[in-house]
C-alpha cells in the first residue's frame, strides 16, 4: 500500500466532504424496498439468497475494514508529516544558529584584522596571531589578505622614504640657496660701500641685490611648503612697511602703490610670513597686468583685525579658474611639494600654506579695475599698534644709487626717483637691516641626505632657472598667470 502526500490526501478527501449526506426518509424507503426484494427472492430461491446474503455481509465487513485502514493511514501520514515538519524546523533552527555564530566569528575576525593586526603590519611589526577561531578555509583567506596588506605597506614605506628623501634634498637645497642669496646681498652691500661714488657699480650692485632677493624668495617658498619655518625674523612692523618689504622682493616693484595707516602693525611672530604672503600676491598682481598698469595696495583697520587689499588691472579669470584658485589661496585646498609638477608654480600654494598656519584670511575676487582683488585679513590677535618707522633701514625703499651717489649719478640709476613720496615705487633694499637669519640647514646626522637626487636636481633647475625674472610673464604662455595665481 502506497502512502499519499498530505496534499493528495486532502484532495481525495475533499469530494467526500463535499457530497451531501443522504436524507433519512429516502434511506428508510430504500432499505424497505431492499428487504422486500430480498424476502421475495428468499421465498422463491432460498439457497441462492443465503449465498448472496453471505457475500453481502462479507463485502460489508471488508468495506468497514478498508475504511478503518484508511483512517489509520491518514492518522499515520499526519503524524509522519508533523514529525517531518518538526525535524525541518529543528534543522532550520540549528542551521540558522550555525550561520549566526559563523557570521559573528567572521565579523570578529575582520575587526581584529582591520584593527591590531593590520595596524601592526602597517607599522612594520609582525602581526599578532588571530584570537578568533575560524574554519580553515576562511582563516587561510584572512591570512592572504594580511600578507597582501603587508606587501602594500612595505611598498608604501619605500615610496614614503623616497619622497621624504627628495623633499629633504629640496629643503636642503632651498636653505642653501637662501644662505647663498644672503651672502650675495652682503657682498653686494660691501661692494657698494667701497665704490659708492661709481654710478655704474651702484647700478650693478642694486640689480645684484634685487636678483638675490628674488632667489631668496623662491628658495624660501620651497622651505615653507616643506613644512619649515620661513627663516627670517622681524620686530613688530607697520602693515604699510610689511607691504613695502614685500614690494622689494618682486621684479616690478616700481609699479606698486601703497597707502594706509602707518601705526597699524603686525606682531613679530607673523611679520615674515605676512611679508612673504604679500610678496607672492604682489608678484601675481604685477605679472597679471600690463607693464604700465599700477598695482594699488590699501591697508585698512577693522574691528577684528586689519585688511590688506591688492588690486591689479589685469584681465581677470573665468569663474571656474577663480573658484579653483580661491580654494588654494584660502588654504582650503592644500598644495604640497609633491603636487607642484615638473614646472613648479608656487604663488598661491605658499599663500594658502601661510593662511593655514597663521590664521590669515585670503580671498580672491573680481576687482573694480576689471582685474583681480586679493584681500588679506590679519586677525586681531596678530595686530599691534606701532610707532611710525624712524629707522633709516626701514624707511621707504630708495635705491642705493640715490642714497650714496651725487645728483647726476642718481639720475643714471636703474630706478628713477618717485614723483610723489606716497607712491613709493622704489624697491626696498635690505642692506642696512639686521642680517636675515635663514632657517638652519638640517644636520647630516639627522639622516637626511644633502645629495640631490636626479629628480630633485631637474626640479630645482626648472624652479630656480627663472630666479632672475620669476615674476615676468612668458609671452608665449598665456596660461602661466592662471597657474601662478
Amino acid at each position: 500500500m502506497t502512502s499519499s502526500s498530505p496534499a493528495s490526501s486532502t484532495a481525495a478527501a475533499q469530494p467526500a466532504a463535499d457530497t451531501p449526506a443522504p436524507r433519512p426518509i429516502g434511506a428508510a424507503a430504500g432499505g424497505a424496498v431492499a428487504l422486500l426484494v430480498l424476502a421475495a427472492a428468499l421465498y422463491r430461491e432460498p439457497d441462492r439468497v443465503m449465498t448472496a446474503a453471505a457475500v453481502a455481509v462479507t463485502a460489508a465487513a471488508a468495506l468497514a475494514w478498508i475504511r478503518w485502514l484508511t483512517r489509520r493511514h491518514r492518522r499515520a501520514v499526519a503524524a509522519l508529516q508533523a514529525a517531518k515538519d518538526a525535524a525541518i524546523s529543528e534543522q532550520d533552527a540549528r542551521w540558522r544558529s550555525f550561520h549566526v555564530e559563523r557570521m559573528e566569528a567572521v565579523a570578529a575576525a575582520l575587526r581584529e584584522l582591520a584593527g591590531p593586526r593590520m595596524e601592526a603590519v602597517a607599522q612594520g611589526r609582525p602581526a599578532p596571531p588571530p584570537r578568533t577561531e575560524l574554519e580553515p578555509q576562511m582563516a587561510e583567506h584572512m591570512e592572504q589578505v594580511l600578507q597582501a596588506a603587508a606587501k602594500i605597506a612595505e611598498r608604501c614605506r619605500v615610496e614614503r622614504d623616497r619622497v621624504d628623501s627628495v623633499i629633504g634634498a629640496v629643503v636642503a637645497t632651498g636653505q642653501d640657496f637662501m644662505a647663498a642669496a644672503l651672502r650675495v646681498q652682503q657682498e653686494a652691500a660691501a661692494m657698494l660701500q667701497r665704490h659708492s661714488a661709481d654710478p655704474d657699480v651702484l647700478e650693478v650692485g642694486n640689480r645684484v641685490d634685487h636678483a638675490a632677493a628674488q632667489l631668496q624668495r623662491r628658495a624660501q617658498s620651497l622651505v615653507v611648503l616643506a613644512g619649515q619655518h620661513p627663516g627670517q625674523q622681524w620686530p613688530d612692523l607697520p602693515l604699510v612697511e610689511v607691504v613695502r618689504a614685500a614690494q622689494g622682493r618682486i621684479v616690478a616693484f616700481d609699479r606698486v602703490q601703497v597707502a594706509g595707516d602707518g601705526t597699524l602693525g603686525v606682531a613679530a611672530v607673523a611679520a615674515e610670513p605676512l611679508i612673504h604672503l604679500v610678496a607672492e600676491l604682489l608678484a601675481n598682481a604685477t605679472q597679471s597686468s600690463t607693464p604700465v598698469d599700477p598695482v594699488e595696495v590699501r591697508v585698512r583697520p577693522l574691528r577684528d583685525g586689519a585688511v590688506i587689499e591688492i588690486d591689479d588691472c589685469g584681465l581677470g579669470m573665468d569663474p571656474q579658474t577663480l573658484a579653483r584658485q580661491r580654494e588654494i589661496a584660502s588654504g582650503r585646498t592644500p598644495v604640497g611639494l609633491a603636487d607642484l609638477g615638473p614646472t613648479p608654480q608656487l604663488g598661491l600654494a605658499v599663500v594658502g600654506e601661510y593662511a593655514r598656519r597663521y590664521g590669515f584670511g585670503v580671498e580672491l575676487r573680481e576687482s573694480m579695475y576689471r582685474g583681480i582683488q586679493a584681500v588679506v585679513w590679519v586677525p586681531a590677535e596678530l595686530t599691534v599698534i606701532v610707532d611710525p618707522i624712524a629707522d633709516p633701514a626701514l624707511e621707504p625703499p630708495v635705491p642705493v644709487a640715490e642714497a650714496a651717489a651725487p645728483p647726476q649719478a642718481a639720475q643714471q640709476s636703474a630706478v628713477p626717483p618717485p614723483a610723489k613720496p606716497e607712491e613709493l615705487p622704489q624697491r626696498r633694499s635690505r642692506r642696512g637691516q639686521a642680517p636675515a637669519r635663514p632657517a638652519a640647514a638640517p644636520d647630516p646626522a639627522d639622516g637626511v641626505s644633502r645629495e640631490t637626487p636626479e629628480e630633485a636636481a631637474a626640479w630645482a633647475k626648472a624652479y630656480f632657472g627663472a630666479a632672475d625674472g620669476s615674476d615676468r610673464p612668458d609671452p608665449a604662455d598665456t596660461s602661466d598667470t592662471e597657474e601662478r595665481r
